[in-house]
């Protein structure tokens, strides 16, 4: 049981102060609706971005394949963005209207 979680995804919210977040999206993205499987969250509470890491590729590649997610909350939907957390590839990250 010592796998190694070594498949990273970064996590762009549209909001980060949602109680109990990181439950939420550990419950999600272990789940079919993302595609993604066995994975661990880093997350603090207040946060634009989660880092996800999967331990098999093909859950990453899943999850970074789904061209939507998102997670239904009280208050409505958290729309999230997923993209590998490289520094040099920010597409789309400050798009605000």
């Amino acid at each position: 049981m010592a796998e190694e979680y070594a498949f990273p995804v970064l996590v762009e919210l549209e909001e980060g102060n949602t109680p109990r977040l990181k439950n939420k999206l550990v419950k999600y993205f272990q789940s079919k609706k993302s595609n993604g499987g066995d994975c661990e969250v880093d997350y603090e509470s207040g946060s634009q971005t989660a880092l996800l890491r999967f331990r098999r590729e093909e859950d990453q590649k899943n999850v970074l394949g789904k061209e939507t997610h998102q997670i239904s909350l009280d208050k409505g939907v958290l729309k999230m963005t997923v993209r590998l957390p490289s520094d040099g590839k920010q597409k789309q990250v400050r798009d605000k209207k």
